[in-house]
Parts: structure tokens; C-alpha cells; sequence
């Protein structure tokens, strides 16, 4: 096993390389000077041309491009991202919305955990009944709609009772830490169920049909013969043999909880990653947009390797395989 992982490891550097490899293209290839966009409107007195020059000077923009993506690769192996267009650096940047991104991540992943899998189980449980069909037509509109569509409806029916605006309150630092963190999850309600509901439907139709497939194998036929309760083995058999297509689900949830959401965090002007990335592409802000992609790419490969060795141990055949 060790050794599966320490092959899986290597193999992600060439991952990772080609992602930014192609980033960079893109990026060389897409029409605008990024120099002039950060010189701005040209003034009267100043001159455009010489600010412009500075500017690509000091971004490395004078450079041929094999040589500033060298530089860029070895500065980011120490995890140095360099300066952003406005001279701000970039390792700045993202320390600052990670925290939003984070908060939001984590509590709709959990979130949707917790009420997915239960749901999931119930369904599966009374197959082809009359709340197995309900729930199912009820969960197909959140599973079709996008998460930007429910953030509106939602902006739309709650706007007026809930802020939607930001992470948090003016003057939120000398709130006591209690009313702090209980005003992060006012402001964090709206966006967190635009975040959820599509992926709770999707989540539990997932585990539904996962646990269905195993409740129709002998050895839970064999298990009810022998007289075992209900719940035992839906949850101790049929459950615990639908695990590994959960924990693989799970795995490749994990970029989502750092990755952001791009339009959704815009729409509720959520400080995090998805809308840094946002203003990035906008601005043409080169070190930023690499410095998202790479570490969005990082975690698509680690969400792949958590959801091998979630697998290896959950199941017993993988280990002797």
C-alpha cells in the first residue's frame, strides 16, 4: 500500500506541471495587455508609456515566456507565487480568502454529509414506495438547478430578512465571540444553502442507488434469514459494502471545499478563493490566476489519493489486492 501511494505521489508532479504548463499558455494567448490594465485610465501629466513599462518590468513581463515560466515554477515549489499586478504578493492574497472559502467548504461539505447519507439510506430502504418516490421528485429540482440559479431564488424569497452581502459585519473584530461567530453564520446562511441543496440531492440519490445495489446481493438476503435486525443490516452490511463508492464521492469533494465557487461567492460578494479568482481573471492578474489554478489542481490529486486510501481501508480485498 505504501508503496501504491508513494507511486501515486510521483505521478502527481506531472499533473500538477502540465496543469500549469497549459494555464500559462492560455494565459499568453489571451488577447489585452495585462501592463496596461494595471496602469489604468491614462492621465494627464503622467506618462502612460514609461508607468506601463515599470509595470512589466517589475511583473517579468519583458522576459520570454519559456523563462518566465521556469522562473515561475521554481519560485513556486517554495510555495512563492510571486507579486500580484497591484505589487500586493500573491501568498497574501490567498491567506486572506482562504478563511471565507474554508468556513464555506467545510460546513456544506458536513452539511451534506450528515443529511445526505441518512436520506440516502431511507430512500434506498423503502425502494419503489410512496416516500421513496416523493423524496426522489422532490430532490430532482435542487439536483437540476444550478447552485447560482438556487443563490438568486434565494437572494430573491430571504434577501429581506437575511444579509447577503459579505462574510461578516463592520466592526466584526470587537464583537464578543459568541455574537462573532453567530454573525458569520447569519451572513453565511443564504450562500451556504445555495451550496448545499444541489449537492444534497446529488449526494443522496448517489448513496440511494449505492445501497440499493447492495441490498439486492445474497448476503443481505442471507442476513435477513438469520433474522438479523433492520437497521443492522442496513447499516453494518448493505451500508458498510456501499462504502467505497461514497468515500470515492468524498474524495473528490475535498477541491470543492478550498476551490470556491466562483459565481456564487460573486453573486453574495463572498471574500474567498472562487471570487479572487474572479477579480484575477478580470484584471488579467497572471501570478494570481496561476496561483488558484495550481492549487486547485493540488487538490483535485489529493482528493484522488485520500479517496485510494479511504478504499484501501475500508475495504479488506483492496488491502490484499
Amino acid at each position: 500500500m505504501g508503496w501504491e501511494i508513494l507511486k501515486r505521489i510521483l505521478l502527481a508532479a506531472p499533473t500538477l506541471l502540465g496543469t500549469t504548463l497549459v494555464t500559462f499558455l492560455v494565459l499568453q494567448a489571451a488577447p489585452g495587455d495585462p501592463a496596461r490594465l494595471a496602469a489604468g485610465v491614462p492621465r494627464a501629466g503622467v506618462d502612460s508609456a514609461r508607468v506601463e513599462a515599470r509595470i512589466r518590468t517589475f511583473m517579468g513581463l519583458d522576459r520570454p515566456p519559456a523563462r518566465r515560466y521556469l522562473d515561475w515554477v521554481a519560485k513556486a515549489a517554495t510555495l512563492d507565487f510571486g507579486p500580484s499586478l497591484d505589487g500586493e504578493p500573491v501568498k497574501d492574497k490567498l491567506l486572506r480568502a482562504l478563511p471565507p472559502t474554508l468556513i464555506l467548504g467545510v460546513a456544506s461539505f458536513l452539511v451534506g454529509l450528515l443529511l445526505a447519507v441518512p436520506l440516502g439510506i431511507f430512500m434506498a430502504h423503502k425502494a419503489g414506495g410512496f416516500l421513496d418516490r416523493l423524496f426522489t421528485h422532490l430532490l430532482l429540482l435542487p439536483y437540476s438547478t444550478p447552485s447560482w440559479l438556487a443563490g438568486l431564488v434565494l437572494i430573491l424569497l430571504l434577501g429581506g430578512v437575511l444579509p447577503f452581502q459579505g462574510w461578516r459585519s463592520e466592526g466584526w473584530e470587537n464583537l464578543p465571540f459568541l455574537h462573532a461567530v453567530l454573525d458569520v453564520a447569519r451572513h453565511s446562511l443564504l450562500i451556504l444553502l445555495a451550496v448545499v441543496l444541489p449537492g444534497l440531492a446529488h449526494d443522496a440519490l448517489f448513496v440511494r442507488q449505492a445501497v440499493l445495489e447492495e441490498l439486492g446481493k445474497g448476503y443481505v438476503q442471507a442476513a435477513r434469514a438469520l433474522g438479523l435486525p433492520e437497521r443492522r443490516v442496513l447499516w453494518g452490511h448493505a451500508f458498510r459494502n456501499a462504502l467505497i463508492p461514497v468515500l470515492t464521492l468524498v474524495g473528490v469533494s475535498l477541491p470543492g471545499i478550498l476551490a470556491g465557487s466562483v459565481i456564487l461567492e460573486q453573486l453574495f460578494s463572498w471574500p474567498g478563493i472562487g471570487r479572487l479568482f474572479f477579480q484575477a481573471l478580470q484584471g488579467r492578474d497572471y501570478p494570481v490566476i496561476m496561483a488558484v489554478t495550481t492549487l486547485s489542481a493540488f487538490l483535485v490529486v489529493a482528493g484522488n489519493l485520500l479517496a485510494d486510501v479511504l478504499c484501501v481501508l475500508a475495504d479488506p480485498r483492496l488491502r490484499r489486492e
